[in-house]
């Protein structure tokens, strides 16, 4: 159905996105998206198996807007800004329900490299002005003197953003992993200096079956996370105890030894964002992300051992 509310999708810092080429199948999907808009449907399940659609007799049409004093002049709903996320100065303070986001993955992808690429090409037909748009993206890398102090300062702008956007009972979520502790470690302190706090943390599958991204190492499932201004009772957060998630991952889920680890950092997450580090752990909050690393091999390894 159309969401009526407000919400926002940032995206990160300098991120300057091409199409360069579209396959058949990627016009396929707009196609279907097109229909989609045109007889909305919600998906019913008939004794469990069969799918149904359910029509909702609306469609989906709207005006675009780009300027966003146009947007409030107009009442608009549907407003699309081509700028950074670390001042979002244009939109009025506490108006958005919700902020939909996906923060960049500290060193796992360098997107002002990918950008680049293209910009040369096509800089002089868009009206950007500058060239050092590329050179703002949000990531880790030693090479372009990009650490992880940067990477922390830049994302906590942008959480302050949101923060200052967001309406006193919205909500921010995002999708998150890494295989490093030192990422959680960044992005708690982002969130933490941001003044949110976490509410719910939930596991998704992000990739699919296939071979490419399915070495051990490689993660497929990512943590959902859920941000509020204050605290809040989430029916349903936080109900099992560890050792009870930690067998549900491994023996419902069928997560692997490394999305577990990422799973369970993300946990620790909430915990270091909502309460912070006990004086044990503040000289190493490494050690502190990976408190069930212990744990964790040793359920794969009485799980393996179970099932040889």
């Amino acid at each position: 159905m159309p969401f009526h509310r407000e919400p926002l999708r940032i995206m990160s810092s300098g991120q300057v996105h091409w199409v360069v080429a579209v396959s058949k199948k990627t016009f396929q999907k707009m196609i279907k998206g097109k229909k989609y808009c045109r007889r909305p449907y919600e998906i019913r399940l008939k004794d469990d198996k069969e799918k149904l659609k359910v029509f909702t007799g609306e469609k989906i049409k709207d005006h675009v807007y780009t300027s966003a004093d146009e947007y409030y002049r107009c009442n608009g709903s549907s407003l699309i800004l081509n700028q950074t996320s670390e001042n979002l100065c244009n939109i009025r303070n506490g108006s958005i329900d919700v902020i939909l986001t996906d923060p960049p993955y500290y060193d796992n992808l360098i997107y002002s490299d990918l950008s680049a690429f293209f910009y040369v090409w096509i800089k002089d037909r868009i009206s950007f002005g500058h060239d050092d748009i590329t050179d703002k993206s949000i990531f880790v890398a030693s090479d372009k003197d990009k650490g992880p102090e940067q990477y922390v300062q830049q994302l906590t702008r942008v959480f302050r953003e949101c923060y200052q956007k967001l309406k006193d009972n919205g909500i921010v979520v995002f999708s998150y992993h890494h295989n490093k502790v030192e990422a959680w470690i960044s992005l708690a302190r982002s969130i933490k200096d941001s003044g949110f706090v976490v509410t719910n943390v939930l596991p998704i599958r992000s990739e699919g079956n296939s071979a490419y991204h399915s070495s051990e190492r490689s993660i497929k499932w990512d943590s959902i996370i859920v941000l509020r201004k204050k605290e809040t009772t989430v029916p349903g957060a936080d109900i099992c105890s560890s050792d009870e998630m930690l067998r549900f991952c491994i023996q419902e889920l069928k997560m692997k030894k490394s999305d577990v680890i990422s799973f369970f950092r993300s946990l620790k997450l909430k915990e270091y964002v909502n309460h912070g580090l006990n004086a044990f752990h503040e000289n190493d909050p490494g050690q502190f992300f990976d408190t069930y690393n212990k744990d964790i091999i040793n359920a794969f390894e009485n799980y393996n051992s179970i099932n040889e």
